[in-house]
């Protein structure tokens, strides 16, 4: 039987001989297949991996040929000339010298030895603009591809240090230099241009260490010469040949999983853990009716909720998985109690929660599924589609009618959740607050800014003590279900739609209480300075030409949605001050976690001086 494929060469970096058929023949595999020595290299070090040390060229970066072969066509070199120079050019050669700084771009002296090189290494017998081979070397960008960036997320996400030894010089006599971009990715970068030693110089592996604060065994270095690397192997670093940007498939026996599918505010889950791609990839295809070549991916969020949640893609479609591993439940029964997994909710009461409010019309995630058998998982689990909350951002290319649409579909969810009656079934685990809502949520408030606080801030003292002695008599005060931080920020909106559709992706955290809360923290952003970082006010915008209400436009369209009675908004004042301060506190907290050195924590830093202008403002509503 004639063999179906036979590594030879160069080749066998493309497909890997991986077992022998029983009639002789060679099974054809994948290049990502990991070789056996590497296979051992890393089964010997599994679960023992916190950082990963890079090179740039064809480990993050492919090197472009096709560029290389045009510019060679260009200058009337032979094709090939140039990887033959990056081959062969060696530590003296001028690629060499120029990554360790000793040549600038337009030294003379580059430009002779560049030339040299071409001659000598790269088989050119004829006279040529070596500054065009030169410029493309210098000027070259480092885009990793998305694969690459995907990876290298799903790698930080999971506390992987990253570290990479770039092998450029410098671009121009200012000294700037190329790297590998996004950069922001790595948490060390060393340029051994600014340093003067080599790629291959141990100083380079030495100072990457030292900057990682990792034993060397438990580093592993990606070698793009395809061999083990002795300079690295003597200080202790495993060394993994890796020459086709395929790093991911050969970390993959080394840590348990195939860094992949990187989303935000989630980690990868083990090979080996129950919830992976291997038992989700059948459950999926038998609950959502999908083709048996259909792929799962998974990853688990990263929220504190004693509540797991993973989310899960697959057929384009994504969604959010909850189990409760303590259960010991074993009835699919919605109205069976199971361990309780959420302070006062069970995993059975969260999906029935879901299922009542999408019925009733709150435009929430699809709930998909609940089961309370143990066999598929090992605990109970339910499905409902996974949404999350549109950057506001997005929403500059939309039209003045367009954006009207978001602000009236953000009215109508509002209203909608809001309108559903306390007393539906499915909803008796909410808590009720009741008339007793407003001084809970302002006591609640003040305890949360008071653990944060990092330096005194009288405004915020000042809007606390108003706020107290001016809540609304408890006759005056309507109760329902309500979101507790409704803004535009924080809702998925689809502009596709005519007129616009708004999501609620937070609806977990919906209760009973005061309605008006809710629509004020939606209205505050029409009072805010457009100018204020990380407050996505409207005021001191062309609001009416952009399409923005105004306040008085949303709640008259709010007052129209409900039905209220004309008296309804009689204590608007207090609410809309409430809304100053409860934003207010959730800024401290960000402030906090800054200065405490969370880095984790977006633009934290900003959100200081945002404190203060929040409670001044809040203190002129309460003058009005």
């Amino acid at each position: 039987m004639p063999l179906l494929s036979l590594c030879k060469g160069e080749a066998s970096s493309l497909w890997r001989i991986a077992s022998l058929t029983a009639s002789g023949g060679f099974v054809r595999r994948p290049r990502h297949v990991v070789c056996a020595p590497v296979r051992r290299l890393c089964s010997s070090a599994q679960g023992n991996v916190r950082a990963a040390i890079f090179t740039v060229d064809n480990v993050l970066v492919r090197f472009d040929t096709a560029s290389s072969h045009t510019l060679e066509g260009t200058v009337n070199i032979p094709r090939g000339s140039s990887s033959r120079v990056l081959q062969y050019g060696g530590p003296d050669g001028a690629r060499e010298r120029w990554a360790r700084g000793e040549f600038l771009p337009d030294d003379p002296a580059f430009l002779k030895k560049y030339r040299s090189d071409y001659r000598r290494h790269g088989r050119v017998t004829v006279d040529f603009d070596v500054s065009v081979m030169a410029n493309a070397l210098v000027n070259r960008t480092l885009t990793m591809p998305d694969a690459v960036v995907d990876s290298l997320k799903c790698l930080k996400a999971d506390g992987i240090r990253l570290a990479v030894i770039t092998s450029t010089g410098f671009r121009n006599a200012d000294k700037e230099t190329t790297l590998p971009e996004p950069s922001s990715l790595f948490d060390v970068i060393v340029e051994p241009c600014r340093h003067g030693f080599g790629l291959g110089d141990i100083t380079g592996y030495k100072m990457v260490l030292e900057q990682l604060g990792v034993p060397a065994e438990q580093c592993v270095y990606f070698d793009p010469y395809m061999k083990r690397n002795t300079v690295v192997d003597t200080l202790g670093i495993k060394t993994i040949p890796c020459s086709r940007l395929n790093f991911a498939a050969l970390l993959e026996p080394l840590i348990g999983y195939y860094p992949r599918d990187y989303f935000p505010n989630t980690v990868s889950v083990q090979n080996s853990d129950p919830i992976s791609v291997r038992t989700l990839t059948p459950l999926l295809q038998r609950h959502l009716q999908l083709p048996s070549f259909s792929k799962a991916t998974v990853r688990r969020y990263t929220n504190q909720d004693s509540l797991p949640a993973f989310r899960v893609g697959i057929e384009q479609l994504s969604l959010t998985l909850r189990t409760d591993p303590d259960s010991t439940c074993s009835s699919s029964s919605l109205g069976e109690d199971s361990a309780s997994v959420t302070p006062g909710r069970t995993l059975h009461q969260d999906y029935s929660l879901a299922d009542t409010l999408h019925k009733a019309g709150v435009p929430i995630p699809q709930p998909v599924v609940y089961n309370g058998d143990k066999s598929d998982l090992g605990s109970p689990y339910y499905l409902i589609e996974d949404v999350e909350a549109t950057d506001p951002s997005s929403y500059s290319e939309i039209s003045p009618e367009g954006r009207k649409s978001v602000y009236r579909a953000l009215c109508q969810a509002l209203a909608d959740l809001h309108s559903v009656t306390v007393a539906t079934p499915g909803l008796e685990t909410l808590k009720d607050n009741g008339n007793d809502s407003l001084a809970g949520l302002l006591s609640s408030l003040s305890s949360e800014y008071i653990a944060k606080e990092t330096h005194h801030i009288a405004a915020v003292e000042q809007l606390h003590c108003w706020l107290c002695a001016n809540i609304p008599p408890v006759g005056k005060r309507l109760i329902s279900l309500v979101h507790g931080s409704y803004r535009l920020e924080r809702v998925a909106v689809n502009t596709k739609a005519t007129p616009a559709s708004v999501t609620i992706p937070d609806w977990r955290q919906v209760t009973v209480g005061d309605p008006l809360v809710d629509v004020a923290d939606c209205c505050l952003a029409f009072r805010l300075d457009s100018a204020q970082p990380l407050l996505y006010g409207t005021g001191g915008a062309d609001a009416e030409s952009l399409g923005v209400p105004s306040e008085v436009e949303f709640l008259k369209w709010y007052q129209e949605e409900r039905s209220l009675a004309p008296g309804a908004m009689d204590h608007w004042q207090f609410y809309i001050a409430l809304s100053h301060y409860k934003r207010a506190v959730e800024l401290q907290a960000a402030f906090h976690s800054s200065v405490m050195g969370d880095s984790s924590v977006k633009d934290g830093f900003l959100a200081g001086p945002a404190v203060e202008y929040l409670a001044e403002h809040g203190l002129k509503v309460t003058a009005t």
